[in-house]
């Protein structure tokens, strides 16, 4: 029975074969999704397997989408730890900045282990990234609720009639 795992060097192989397929297409990459379409003509380590993700994010989406998709992606990331970072600055040691903080450095995490897998193909990782995204850069307000008014009238409840309609007593 052969091993689903990637062994390091079957990883490095893949990063150095990705990197190829970038310089192919450096502006506009291969297309979202082709990789492994293209990879084969440029795998170097073949071991019968079908390479379907090459286990470093980056050099994923660099290869599919180019320098152009490379600049929307550190785009993004950029203004996510630049909002992230402004909101926790400007917020006291509160509820809120542990909130903030706590999203920034899940953020963070997903975006270490993107170096080394492919992390952010999976749905639910992608949506949990996201989600901790907005945690980390959403305006949260500390306000307290408005107290309750207190009443102390009498509420009547609706009450059924004999023609079964709801009437006030």
């Amino acid at each position: 029975m052969q091993s689903l795992e990637v062994t390091s060097g079957k990883r490095a192989s893949m990063r150095l074969d990705t990197w190829h397929m970038f310089r192919d297409h450096p502006w506009t990459g291969t297309g979202l999704g082709t990789l492994q379409i293209v990879f084969p003509a440029y795998e170097t380590l073949y071991d019968a397997k079908i390479v379907n993700h090459a286990h470093n994010d980056y050099l994923e989406a660099l290869a599919e989408t180019g320098i152009v998709g490379a600049a929307c992606c550190a785009w993004f990331v950029g203004a996510l730890f630049f909002h992230s970072l402004r909101r926790l600055l400007l917020k006291d040691k509160s509820f809120s900045a542990a909130l903030h903080l706590s999203g920034l450095v899940a953020c963070t995490g997903f975006l270490v282990h993107s170096l080394v897998d492919f992390n952010l193909h999976i749905p639910g990782n992608a949506l949990l990234f996201f989600l901790m995204a907005q945690l980390a850069t959403a305006e949260i307000s500390n306000s307290v609720p408005p107290p309750l008014p207190r009443h102390h009238e009498r509420h009547h409840q609706p009450v059924l009639t004999e023609n079964y309609s709801l009437t006030r007593p």
